[in-house]
């Protein structure tokens, strides 16, 4: 398909071996354009914009069979470029789309950063069919959480099969989805709490809860209390573990049994 690109280049070509001291230069000055800008033009740096099109028609006495053609090669060829760009557009449109999705999910299933902190474990397996036995979660789990992670950056297979925890490198965007998340991954760790009440031993865990009476006015400060707690202890045990055998999770639950907390004059 030949454009007024490739027409001016076949155009200079000839005129150069008509005349051997005919030059870019002189083209330019015959099409009254700038040099530098008919370069960029012939090395299709740049387009031609409709206006400079019919100033070249005009400065190449084009005929109007040859200006229709050539005219709706460009046509042709715009169309194309505003095809591939929405391409594109699509495409990182549904890159997005996937990155908010996969983000969402590490947040609302519990078993993505066990698995990342697995990774630290003495004795773990590369192993998808362990790591989903130790678990208690389905292979299928275990292979969909390692691609996500993958994709977010947070997981690195190497070449020779070892999996490293990245995650410390990667800051996720907190999306408007990120409190449902939050919910769904509270509710399963709630039911993880249910089933080690029922089927792990005494010695393994703790569960408790206590009951007071309070003023809701120190309920932001009580909050800011406790996720420091969580971070203090969490840095203590990582500190002191001389072996990384087990992951466990620790969970504070701080919530308002009585109706309309605050209103009980």
């Amino acid at each position: 398909m030949e454009t007024i690109r490739t027409y001016l280049q076949d155009e200079l070509v000839r005129r150069c071996k008509t005349n051997p001291r005919y030059s870019l230069r002189s083209f330019a000055k015959h099409l009254q354009m700038n040099p530098s800008l008919l370069s960029k033009i012939l090395r299709g740096q740049v387009g031609v914009s409709p206006k400079r099109f019919e100033k070249i028609c005009e400065r190449m006495s084009l005929g109007p069979v040859e200006r229709a053609r050539l005219a709706s090669a460009e046509d042709r060829k715009r169309s194309f470029r505003k095809q591939e760009t929405l391409f594109r557009e699509l495409k990182n449109t549904s890159t997005q789309m996937r990155d908010m999705a996969d983000q969402f999910q590490v947040i609302a299933d519990w078993y993505h950063y066990a698995i990342l902190e697995m990774v630290a474990m003495e004795g773990f397996q590369s192993d998808e069919r362990w790591i989903a036995k130790t678990l208690g979660i389905t292979y299928s789990e275990v292979v969909e959480a390692r691609e996500r992670l993958i994709r977010l950056g947070m997981l690195e297979v190497t070449p020779e099969g070892q999996w490293r925890d990245n995650s410390g490198n990667v800051s996720n965007s907190s999306g408007q989805y990120t409190s449902i998340a939050l919910r769904k991954l509270q509710t399963q760790v709630l039911n993880l709490a249910l089933n080690a009440l029922e089927n792990i031993p005494v010695e393994k865990r703790l569960q408790g809860s206590m009951t007071l009476a309070i003023d809701q006015e120190l309920v932001p400060s009580a909050k800011e209390k406790i996720v420091a707690f969580q971070r203090a202890f969490a840095t203590y045990l990582q500190e002191e573990s001389r072996s990384k055998n087990s992951v466990y999770q620790i969970t504070v639950s701080f919530f308002p049994v009585t109706n309309n907390a605050g209103d009980i004059q």
